[in-house]
């Protein structure tokens, strides 16, 4: 067999601005990612310290008057970077409410600790998503407003804030749900495998680690790598040291080799839509909120799922 010395080079998703495809549900739910470039009611939601600040008031992070030292608990990654919500993989610390502000607001956040927040959603962004038109394009095609009253609330119920610092990395894994990740604040960067490659991307087996979750680490820093040698927009002398580099990530997982990834960076103001099974890798390119919406698979599309997602 030959040896692969080169990874593909990413793909960009299907992308909109400001609004989801009229025909999502037929061409794009469960099949392909969608992402909507730039909606303008969301773009301004949270861009200030005094916005992140009112975040964490909003969602209990900070107590009441006078008690002095606000503080909220976060997720801190026991290897410095990868983050899933695994005692295998990070650490609850308290932290007081400033200090964290300010580690996200710092571009240097690796020299101060990667850190992860997660909340429910406070009222107000619930109100902010609540008049887009994000939920009436993801609710199931019915006319029943009861029904569209009830898929609106579960995803509120079900939806996460997340706050990061400058470098936090979510590993590559897949969700066995559909998904949306609005972007509100900084910026973070995607790469998305269409469930078709879960077979060349080295799943854990439950004992290794979680079975949603893959072996292969650091995907989105060795396809970047990748892309600059592709591009040739690298000094010379880089260009030895970073090939080296892929043909060692390519020893240890040949089959990735074989995969068709999307590459995705979201600004604030954007959304993807994720499809259940289709593995990614999320990182914090700067200090970031964002918001997931996640909604479940109908039986339908239960019934069609490869084997691999049951468990």
């Amino acid at each position: 067999m030959t040896k692969q010395t080169h990874l593909p080079v990413p793909t960009t998703p299907a992308t909109t601005t400001q609004a989801f495809p009229p025909d999502f549900h037929r061409k794009y739910k469960n099949r392909l990612p969608v992402f909507v470039k730039g909606h303008a009611e969301l773009r301004a939601a949270c861009t200030t310290v005094e916005g992140l600040r009112c975040l964490f008031s909003a969602t209990g992070g900070l107590p009441n008057e006078g008690s002095g030292g606000a503080r909220v608990n976060v997720m801190k990654a026991l290897d410095g970077e990868n983050f899933l919500d695994d005692e295998r993989y990070t650490e609850p610390v308290s932290i007081s409410v400033e200090d964290f502000i300010g580690h996200v607001k710092d571009t240097n956040g690796s020299e101060r600790g990667r850190m992860y927040y997660r909340s429910t959603l406070p009222e107000s962004l619930k109100a902010l998503l609540a008049a887009s038109d994000i939920l009436d394009t993801i609710c199931p095609t019915t006319s029943d407003a009861t029904e569209k009253q009830a898929f609106v609330h579960r995803s509120f119920s079900l939806a996460r804030l997340w706050v990061s610092t400058t470098g936090c990395v979510t590993p590559l894994h897949y969700d066995k749900c559909h998904g949306l990740l609005v972007q509100l604040y900084g910026r973070k960067r995607f790469i998305v495998f269409p469930r078709d490659d879960a077979g060349s991307l080295y799943l854990h087996n439950g004992i290794t680690g979680p079975t949603h979750a893959s072996r292969v680490r650091a995907v989105d820093k060795i396809f970047e790598n990748a892309a600059r040698l592709h591009r040739g927009d690298i000094a010379q002398e880089e260009t030895i040291p970073l090939q080296q580099q892929i043909d060692n990530f390519l020893d240890s997982y040949p089959k990735v080799a074989k995969t068709t990834p999307y590459v995705i960076e979201l600004d604030p103001g954007d959304i993807l839509y994720t499809p259940p099974g289709y593995l990614h890798e999320v990182a914090s390119l700067s200090g970031s909120v964002s918001v997931t919406i996640p909604w479940d698979m109908c039986p339908d599309e239960l019934d069609d799922r490869p084997a691999w997602m049951a468990f």
